[in-house]
Parts: structure tokens; C-alpha cells; sequence
């Protein structure tokens, strides 16, 4: 199959994740969101549900490399995948600090499609060792959504697709106080003054460091936080020229203008 097929790897686009309400206690403190950030254990995550291979979501998604890439989300504090103790310990301390030594109970809500299940009731296993012992709370889809908009959740498990690639699809969607999934009422004034400054530059290096400082904001911040993804393969025959599968599916990013068939090549 070789000389006829060949494969590469393809991931979504979007952002998958868990959003905090941040308009109630204890999630209005940031200490609390940044402990559940470091008590979620990713590794455990794609062992579970992506068995055939995944990597840490981005709050950008990580095909922009030219933000922060997949390894370098590796080495921060509760994406890491090889010093999970050492975050647990700390976020122990953050939730003791808070006020909250023994922990708390809260709920977390989703919608009863894909993997959102899966996904809940693992966070709902892991930040137990934190002393969080969530409710599940399942809801159909149309309930679920309608609920997110009206802010009657603690926590929910939501995935995003994005729209168009570029890295403001996200801030659009998402992290943007206008954003129309921005379900956890975030707003931050230095992240609006670096998104003004942002979306005007053309220049990618000065842009990238841009959105890092963004991305910076909210991995500090904690609104959300950010799960896994599958990794995926695309079969294609060698007969198929000037064709190349993009990292990230989506309807918006396949190109088939300068598509050929080579006839000397085997595509079957």
C-alpha cells in the first residue's frame, strides 16, 4: 500500500475545554481556578479517551506555532505531563490559601453528546484528590446550551470549532467579553489593549508575541480551561498531486484549485 497511500496526521480546529463561572464563589477566585487547572491531569485524559494518540488543547489553537506550540504547553505547570505530583502539592496549597483546605462541592455541567460525558466524569475523578467532589449534571444539548447563555452552570465541559483560520477566531468566540461563548463572563482590560493592538498588526513575529502575552493572561487567569484532543490520520493516494492536507480540520482550510491526477502514478 505503500507506493499507492501515504498518511499524516490531522487534529481539529477549535478549543476544547472547561468554562468557570466567574460571577459566583469560589470560582471568583483565581486561586481556586488556577488549583482546578493544575489538578487536571491531561496524560490520564488521552489514555482514556484518544487512545490512539492526542495532545493538550491550546487556548490558541497549537497549529499557530508561531504563538506557543504543543511542546511548549508541555512544560507548563498542570499541562506537563511528568511532574503531576508536584502539581497536585501546589494545588492543594492554592485551595488552602483560597480558604478552602478541605476542598468544596461543585457541579459540573454538560451536554449529553460526544465525548462531553467521558471528558466530565474524568475531571470529576481526578479533582477529587483536590478535595472537589463534583456533581454530575447532564442535559440535552439544546437545555445545555440555553443554560450557558444564562450563566446557570459552575463549570461545563464545551468544545468550540472555529471558523476561519486565524488566531481572532478564538478571540471572537470565545475569550472576548462580546465573545458569544465567552459563557464564563470574563473580561480582562490588559488582554482588550493587547486585542486592539493585535488585530492591526500584519507583521506575524510582532503579532505572535502579541498573542503570547495573551495567552499569558490567560493561563494566569484561569477562565477556562483547556482539555485534549485526538489525533487523526488522513489517508491519501501519491496519484493525488499538489494536495496537502492541513494539520487542522476544518471546511474552511481545504485547497483543490491546483489539484491534478498523476496517470503514470497507481491510485488504485
Amino acid at each position: 500500500m505503500g507506493d499507492r497511500l501515504f498518511v499524516s496526521e490531522t487534529v481539529g480546529f477549535g478549543v476544547g475545554g472547561i468554562h468557570i463561572n466567574l460571577r459566583n464563589a469560589p470560582f471568583d477566585d483565581v486561586r481556586v481556578r488556577q488549583a482546578l487547572q493544575l489538578a487536571t491531569d491531561r496524560e490520564a485524559m488521552i489514555e482514556l479517551i484518544h487512545p490512539a494518540g492526542g495532545e493538550p488543547q491550546c487556548y490558541y489553537p497549537c497549529i499557530f506555532d508561531w504563538i506557543y506550540t504543543v511542546e511548549d504547553y508541555l512544560q507548563i505547570p498542570g499541562f506537563r505531563f511528568d511532574q503531576k505530583a508536584e502539581d497536585i502539592e501546589e494545588a492543594k496549597r492554592l485551595l488552602a490559601e483560597a480558604g478552602y483546605p478541605d476542598g468544596f462541592d461543585a457541579t459540573i455541567t454538560f451536554r449529553k453528546v460526544g465525548p462531553y460525558p467521558d471528558y466530565s466524569a474524568i475531571v470529576a475523578q481526578q479533582w477529587k484528590e483536590i478535595g472537589i467532589d463534583l456533581t454530575l449534571r447532564p442535559m440535552e444539548s439544546a437545555a445545555g446550551f440555553a443554560a450557558y447563555q444564562q450563566g446557570d452552570f459552575e463549570v461545563n465541559w464545551q468544545g468550540t470549532g472555529l471558523n476561519f483560520l486565524d488566531p481572532d477566531a478564538a478571540n471572537d468566540l470565545l475569550w472576548l467579553p462580546t465573545a458569544g461563548r465567552n459563557y464564563q463572563g470574563w473580561e480582562n482590560a490588559e488582554f482588550i489593549a493587547l486585542f486592539n493592538e493585535e488585530k492591526q498588526e500584519i507583521d506575524q513575529s510582532k503579532r505572535g508575541e502579541l498573542l503570547r502575552q495573551m495567552t499569558d493572561i490567560l493561563l494566569e487567569d484561569v477562565p477556562y480551561i483547556p482539555g485534549t484532543q485526538g489525533i487523526g490520520f488522513h489517508l491519501q493516494y501519491r496519484c493525488v498531486k499538489d494536495y496537502t492536507q492541513p494539520r487542522a480540520l476544518g471546511q474552511n482550510n481545504f485547497r483543490f484549485d491546483r489539484v491534478w491526477l498523476d496517470q503514470e502514478s497507481p491510485c488504485r
